[in-house]
C-alpha cells in the first residue's frame, strides 16, 4: 500500500474543500440588474419654464420616487445568486431564445454549474489533469458570458457584479493553483 506524503494530504485536502465551498459562494450574491447609475438627477433648471413652487413639488417628488425606487426591499429583487443565474436559461425553454444574446449570457452559468460539479466528482476521484482544465473552462466561461452581458447592458457598471462573482474567480484560480500542483508532485513521486 502505498502512503500518501502528508504535504501532499494537505493540498489534496485544501482542493476538495475548495471544490466544495464553490458550492457556498454560488449561494451569495453574483449580479445587480438594478443599477441606480441611469437614474441620474436632470437639473431642473434644464426643464421647461416652471414656477418656484412647482420647483420645489419636482425635486421633492423625484427624490421620494427615486428613494422608493432604490428602497432596500425592491433592490433585494434584483439581486441573482448563481444558482438563480444558471437556471434562468432553462426557464421557458423555446427554439426562439436560441437566437437571443441573453440566452447564450445566461447559459453560460448553466455550463459553468455543470462543469463545477463535474470539478468536484473529478476531485474526488484523484484525476487533478481535470480538475485543473475544467477550472480552466470555467473562467473561461464566466468572462465570455460576463462579456456578453455588458455588451447587451444588463451590466451597465461594475457596481452590479457582486461579492460572489469575486469570490468565484478567486476560488477558481485557488483550484487551478493546488490542481495543478498536486499533479506535478503526483507526478514526480510516481516517476
Amino acid at each position: 500500500m502505498k502512503v500518501i506524503p502528508k504535504n501532499l494530504m494537505n493540498k489534496l485536502f485544501t482542493l476538495r474543500s475548495l471544490t466544495i465551498f464553490s458550492f457556498v459562494i454560488f449561494f451569495l450574491p453574483f449580479m445587480n440588474t438594478c443599477s441606480s447609475y441611469s437614474l441620474q438627477e436632470v437639473p431642473i433648471e434644464d426643464a421647461v419654464e416652471i414656477t418656484e413652487n412647482e420647483k420645489v413639488e419636482l425635486a421633492e417628488s423625484t427624490t421620494n420616487e427615486k428613494n422608493d425606487f432604490l428602497d432596500e426591499g425592491e433592490k433585494e429583487i434584483y439581486t441573482f445568486n448563481f444558482y438563480i443565474l444558471s437556471l434562468t436559461s432553462l426557464d421557458d425553454f423555446k427554439l426562439e431564445n436560441l437566437t437571443d444574446s441573453f440566452f447564450y449570457a445566461f447559459l453560460g452559468f448553466t455550463i459553468i454549474l455543470i462543469s463545477s460539479i463535474l470539478i468536484l466528482l473529478f476531485s474526488f476521484k484523484n484525476k487533478f489533469r481535470n480538475v485543473y482544465r475544467f477550472s480552466i473552462f470555467n473562467l473561461i466561461i464566466l468572462g465570455i458570458s460576463t462579456l456578453i452581458l455588458c455588451l447587451t447592458e444588463i451590466v451597465e457598471n461594475i457596481n452590479q457584479i457582486k461579492i460572489g462573482y469575486y469570490l468565484f474567480v478567486l476560488n477558481s484560480l485557488a483550484i487551478i493553483y493546488f490542481s495543478k500542483k498536486i499533479e506535478n508532485e503526483k507526478r514526480t513521486s510516481d516517476l
